[in-house]
């Protein structure tokens, strides 16, 4: 039977056509979607930040020369793979953390070690927080914020990156004056209150000392004048006190900030993500930066070539799940060729390439045997 264009007035089967060559390819399991779209998110964000006209120059450079020579171009694309990678975990591991550089030259020896493993804990942390900025009701936060208290504390950072981390989770949050020091009061009572060193004597530049305690009073005052109990948020309102009192004199990272940045690009907008996301899944064989590290790949169910237009549309996809409030990214759980929102869009599934493709009859003989 010829296939015909689907004449879009009618039900016809050409709407839904697979190509025999796409049937009983393994699909991607979720986690792997998931973390590879947490690489592109991150990648996202340090191009929006850092990179510019530099990573579009090499994208073209690319895609022309592959054009004219197929194995050079090759070549070039795992260079510019290799290249998002490094800028991504070079830049990421520099900016999590506000980390000391003003430290001696042993201790920066030293430390440079640790640095990936704290990088990798606080981007496992990177879930917990995003889950506390999308609960509408303050008992959810509340209770977000406990589990994220219990995970930093399995964390081997320092009490006071663990203490900056939940400090910027709680001022990034949508909170009246009583709610921000109930949470501060958990943070507190997890970390224990902020150590004030009292001054015995004037210094040099005691002005500048009486003007920033007179601030910290005024703070103070204004905090405990939104109704907050002093027996319960005493402790709260030193924290929040001092901190900004640290704020004026080191430049603080909110990492809630960072992440809902993330979150920012790939809306709808035509920025970093729609570039990268319709580039590399039209040009670069359906493979992100996250997707190749997780050896996964996007693919049309008629097996036909990813066009730009398809590609922008899938891209589109991602506002459509959005909008559904993550619904239309979760249903890859239960729809039956774990296909998301952007893959009912495009006509896409996301295949897991180290996996070899089954037959039908290793199918029909597995059936057999567990029906038997």
């Amino acid at each position: 039977m010829n296939q015909v264009k689907d004449p879009k007035t009618m039900v016809t089967p050409f709407a839904f056509s697979i190509a025999p060559s796409v049937l009983y390819t393994p699909l991607a399991s979720p986690t792997k979607r998931g973390l590879a779209m947490l690489v592109d998110a991150l990648l996202i964000a340090v191009l929006a930040e850092q990179a510019g006209g530099l990573f579009i120059l090499l994208v073209g450079l690319t895609l022309l020369i592959e054009r004219k020579s197929h194995q050079i171009g090759r070549v070039l694309k795992w260079f510019l793979y290799f290249s998002m990678l490094i800028m991504t975990i070079y830049v990421t591991s520099d900016n999590i953390i506000d980390y000391n550089r003003s430290a001696s030259l042993d201790n920066e020896t030293s430390s440079s070690v640790k640095k990936g493993e704290d990088t990798s804990e606080v981007l496992a942390m990177l879930p917990s927080i995003l889950a506390i900025s999308f609960c509408e009701e303050f008992s959810c936060k509340e209770q977000k914020l406990m589990v994220l208290v219990d995970k930093l504390n399995l964390a081997s950072i320092s009490m006071a990156e663990k203490r900056e981390i939940l400090t910027g989770v709680v001022t990034d949050l949508s909170l009246t004056a009583d709610e921000r020091l109930r949470l501060m009061a958990i943070v507190d009572e997890a970390l224990g209150p902020v150590a004030v060193t009292p001054v015995n004597e004037p210094s040099v530049d005691a002005t500048q000392d009486i003007n920033d305690d007179n601030a910290i009073v005024d703070t103070a005052d204004k905090l405990t004048s939104a109704g907050s109990q002093s027996t319960e948020s005493g402790i709260g309102v030193k924290a929040i006190a001092e901190e900004e009192r640290l704020d004026n004199s080191a430049p603080k990272y909110s990492l809630l900030e960072w992440a809902k940045g993330i979150l920012n690009d790939l809306g709808l907008g035509f920025g970093w993500a729609a570039f990268y996301f319709t580039v590399f899944t039209a040009w670069f064989d359906g493979q992100t930066l996250g997707k190749k590290l997780l050896n996964i790949r996007v693919i049309q169910l008629d097996a036909s070539t990813i066009s730009l237009w398809d590609a922008f549309g899938r891209y589109g996809g991602y506002g459509a799940g959005f909008a559904t409030g993550l619904l239309g990214f979760i249903q890859i759980y239960w729809d039956a060729n774990r296909q998301a929102i952007q893959d009912k869009i495009s006509a896409t599934v996301v295949i897991d390439l180290s996996k070899p493709k089954q037959s039908p009859d290793d199918i029909s003989t597995n059936v057999q045997v567990g029906e038997s």
